[in-house]
């Protein structure tokens, strides 16, 4: 991803440039700072876009979204890694939950893309399941997770 200043003249006065390829979602945070997602990695960064912290977890394949929790924790899904992830506010991840194995075979974890919390504390999870017709019938789309990653 790239930054550029430009004066009034269209001129680039400054550049900054954030390594990586594959920029899926920017999500701009209070303090000013994004969080980019690229692709292995999730970027936390300042007003400027000079790096603050990295989020990564083995797996983490097109990494869609990650989202301050009230907890300090970050919350972040894996995109075709198809899995949720808890990590510190520092980058250290806690846990992951809702891969292959961990819920029901016909859910098919696949890409697992945006999310929200509900008002109940519980995880909404879309579970994007490819382009094309068929896709209600590939597997479930629409997961719900309890606040602590249980499967419900």
């Amino acid at each position: 991803m790239t930054r550029r200043l430009l004066d009034r003249d269209n001129n680039i006065t400054e550049e900054l440039i954030i390594k990586g390829n594959y920029v899926r979602l920017v999500t701009p945070l209070e303090d000013g700072g994004f969080f980019l997602c690229v692709n292995r990695k999730i970027v936390r960064t300042d007003a400027g876009l000079s790096e603050c912290c990295r989020y990564r977890a083995r797996g983490f394949k097109h990494a869609w979204k990650a989202l301050p929790l009230e907890d300090g924790k970050v919350l972040v899904s894996a995109g075709y890694g198809a899995f949720m992830a808890f990590f510190t506010d520092e980058g250290d991840l806690i846990r992951t939950f809702g891969r292959k194995g961990s819920v029901p075979r016909e859910v098919r974890p696949y890409f697992y893309a945006t999310f929200d919390m509900a008002v109940d504390g519980n995880i909404l999870v879309a579970n994007w399941q490819g382009h094309g017709t068929e896709n209600g019938n590939k597997g479930r789309q629409l997961l719900c997770f309890s606040g602590s990653g249980e499967y419900l």
